[in-house]
């Protein structure tokens, strides 16, 4: 999907989220921000001084407005989305809303555990993320998983032999958190 949107010419922007979520995304979409002003005053003979400089804050949305015009489109993708603040995710789905409906070529993809994507669309003024699209993720298929956990551990330089990649994988049953998990600790 991510390749697909850069293929096209989109903006792709890739975050997870957690307690600096929105800190992040602002970060992605603008990591140079301008100065919109300063003052300097000094008090002589002492040699004291103060500068204040004043930092354009734009806002989420025209942050997310000039990415989707300088290029194709953008796309932003949330990862861990169980994560995030409910707040934080209802001032994204405000300002994705508002553009969607001013025709902005924008689109906005979050992924997590089920139960997790569940509490958050049912969460308090998110009846937008309820209108999205949902794909859940179905079990993946067991010899898949054991040439995919094999691929890994070797990039790596881990040698794990195919009895014991299938005997992981049957543990797993498919299901891709689970694929993690293992993956992980065995890694571990």
């Amino acid at each position: 999907m991510m390749e697909n949107a850069r293929d096209a010419g989109w903006k792709v922007v890739d975050v997870s989220a957690g307690s600096d979520f929105l800190s992040d995304l602002f970060h992605e979409l603008a990591p140079q921000r301008e100065l919109s002003g300063a003052k300097v005053s000094l008090n002589l003979p002492f040699a004291s001084g103060e500068v204040s400089l004043v930092q354009d804050e734009p806002s989420l949305r025209d942050l997310i407005r000039k990415a989707s015009e300088s290029s194709a489109g953008l796309l932003v993708t949330v990862d861990e989305v169980q994560d995030a603040e409910l707040g934080q995710m209802q001032t994204v789905a405000h300002a994705v809303q508002h553009l969607i409906r001013e025709g902005k070529d924008v689109a906005f993809v979050f992924a997590g555990l089920p139960m997790g994507v569940a509490d958050l669309i049912n969460g308090k003024a998110m009846t937008f993320l309820r209108r999205a699209l949902s794909e859940e993720l179905g079990a993946i298929n067991i010899q898949e998983v054991s040439l995919s956990l094999g691929d890994s551990f070797r990039g790596t330089g881990m040698d794990v032999s195919k009895d014991v990649l299938s005997e992981l994988a049957e543990a797993t049953g498919g299901y891709p958190y689970l694929i993690q998990l293992v993956g992980y600790y065995v890694w571990q």
